[in-house]
């Protein structure tokens, strides 16, 4: 089994990794779950374990809207987008928290990918393109967590990572993500073919 890697570069100290664990050797990156990291200040945070094509297809799309404008986040928003969506997702664990009323289901069309972090993009309202990473609570997901109320853990809740992305290197991201993916499809096709599949 080969491994491969692929950085969609940010800036000299911030990129996306994306590892893919390749197998049969043939025909790399068909079905496979991939991790996407934030690698920052010589830090690793993983991002998304998942398969794939699902993935990078989320990559792609996302991209496009935010480089056609077509992913505003609403001007009227009192706190980061990480902070309204722990709040909207753990809702029903305690009906008196903040904001436990409001629909904050609209946030699902502005994350890209969620795990221990969730990875957003969005445009602002001058049509910018903003990549941010903030923590998800990990009661959330994750049963092997061990125990932090809820409140008490949003107390030190900070986005871990937030920054405008270039329109020229969501662009350049756009070109990488879209060949990755014909290499996936064209090799399943291929497998396919041989009955493989």
């Amino acid at each position: 089994m080969n491994n491969s890697t692929f950085i969609f570069q940010l800036n000299k100290n911030s990129s996306i990794s994306l590892e893919i664990s390749q197998y049969p050797e043939d025909y790399p990156y068909c079905f496979y779950e991939d991790h996407f990291f934030l690698n920052h200040n010589y830090e690793k945070f993983q991002l998304s374990y998942f398969l794939i094509a699902s993935n990078i297809e989320k990559l792609i799309i996302h991209l496009k809207k935010c480089l056609n404008n077509q992913k505003n986040l609403p001007e009227n928003l009192s706190q980061d987008v990480g902070y309204l969506w722990n709040l909207y997702i753990n809702a029903d664990n305690d009906p008196q928290l903040e904001y436990a009323n409001i629909d904050y289901e609209f946030l699902d069309n502005f994350d890209l990918w969620y795990s221990t972090f969730t990875t957003w993009i969005y445009n602002d309202q001058e049509g910018n393109i903003f990549l941010e990473i903030t923590p998800s609570y990990p009661h959330t997901f994750s049963a092997n967590f061990s125990y932090q109320d809820f409140l008490t853990w949003m107390q030190n809740y900070k986005p871990l990572f937030k920054t405008i992305l270039p329109r020229k290197i969501a662009e350049q991201w756009l070109i990488q993500a879209q060949q990755i993916l014909d290499t996936i499809d064209e090799n399943t096709q291929t497998l396919h073919e041989q009955g493989k599949l």
